[in-house]
């Protein structure tokens, strides 16, 4: 048997053996960038010049900023690693399936600390796709 720390990343490092870890301030989860060769390390304003303008205004749509680059520098200040995070938690065991656990993790999620707007823009979507998320559960407070 591996140590428990190995066990805990072996499932993303085994698939990946390139992982960057990012998140914003302020708003829950993570987004790992995974995968099979290096992972070029470029700055805020050469990632912003690589995208075309549709991607870039994707990009900022959600905040928290409204330029490409700027949106870039808040992920990039917010860097973490796997073994970082494995550190916060050592004794949590990894994941033993490869389905996807939390795929609707904001409209499933309450955030009364979001910006002004989103918390109804969540409660809005939910209800519509609550049908989806829950098959054959009927309830009238979605």
């Amino acid at each position: 048997m591996l140590p428990h720390k190995r066990q805990s990343r072996a499932p993303l490092q085994d698939s990946f053996p390139f992982v960057r870890v990012f998140s914003y301030t302020g708003v829950p989860g993570l987004h790992y960038l995974c995968s099979m060769s290096p992972i070029p390390v470029r700055t805020p304003a050469e990632l912003a010049a690589r995208m075309p303008e549709k991607a870039r205004a994707d990009f900022v749509e959600w905040g928290p900023s409204r330029d490409a680059e700027q949106q870039f520098r808040v992920v990039h200040a917010n860097r973490s690693t796997l073994d970082s995070l494995i550190a916060l938690s050592p004794d949590t065991p990894a994941l033993q399936d490869d389905r996807p656990v939390n795929e609707y993790y904001f409209l499933r999620t309450p955030c009364p600390d979001c910006g002004p707007g989103v918390e109804f823009v969540r409660q809005r979507l939910y209800s519509g796709f609550g049908k989806f998320l829950h098959p054959g559960v009927v309830s009238a407070s979605r």
